[in-house]
């Protein structure tokens, strides 16, 4: 506590990352003012504060830690202890003073795989059910302080991810014979 000033060891490391974040986002404006600093913390906040020492409700809501929080919401909605409904709505509380900062990561790796961190009734929720992104984009689009005026056309995202992935594995289906891909992308199938 004396090093610290007072403070605990978590309390002490959670201010130094702090401190790096202020720093690091301070030389990157003063080399290019216009560039986005971004952070991608984990889903769980609690995780965040105490064992990764993230002060993430600190940069949602104040300046001078980064332009962009990108919170790595790889969960389904059937997800046992951290769905995306219940992530994402933790999240955007903690950017309500500062909305625009708020932009969500989605697992787009995870259609059609199984997820054996989600529990017994949503480990198999990314195999059957091919519409889980299509849900979170469209929560995203109507719930997430007006994401639409920020990102108004998701169709460029959807047409990079297509462009990047083999058209063999764009058109994979799942083992009920429903396609992958273009069904959690509400893109057009190959057939049309």
């Amino acid at each position: 506590r004396k090093a610290g000033g007072g403070m605990n060891r978590t309390a002490w490391r959670r201010e130094n990352v702090n401190a790096l974040l202020r720093t690091l986002y301070a030389l990157t404006k003063a080399q290019s003012p216009q560039a986005q600093f971004t952070i991608s913390p984990a889903a769980d906040v609690k995780k965040n504060e105490r064992t990764l020492y993230a002060d993430v409700r600190r940069w949602c809501r104040e300046d001078g830690y980064c332009d962009r929080i990108i919170p790595q919401l790889y969960f389904g909605f059937l997800h046992q202890t951290l769905p995306f409904d219940r992530c994402l709505n933790t999240w955007m509380k903690l950017c309500e003073s500062n909305p625009q900062k708020l932009c969500v990561g989605l697992a787009v790796y995870k259609v059609g795989e199984t997820d054996p961190y989600a529990g017994e009734r949503g480990k198999s929720e990314w195999i059957d059910d091919s519409t889980i992104l299509r849900r979170e984009i469209d929560l995203l689009g109507s719930d997430c302080h007006n994401m639409a005026e920020r990102a108004p056309n998701l169709g460029p995202a959807v047409e990079y991810i297509e462009s990047k992935l083999d058209p063999a594995v764009l058109d994979r289906i799942d083992r009920r014979g429903r396609p992958i891909f273009r069904a959690a992308l509400g893109a057009r199938s190959s057939a049309d």
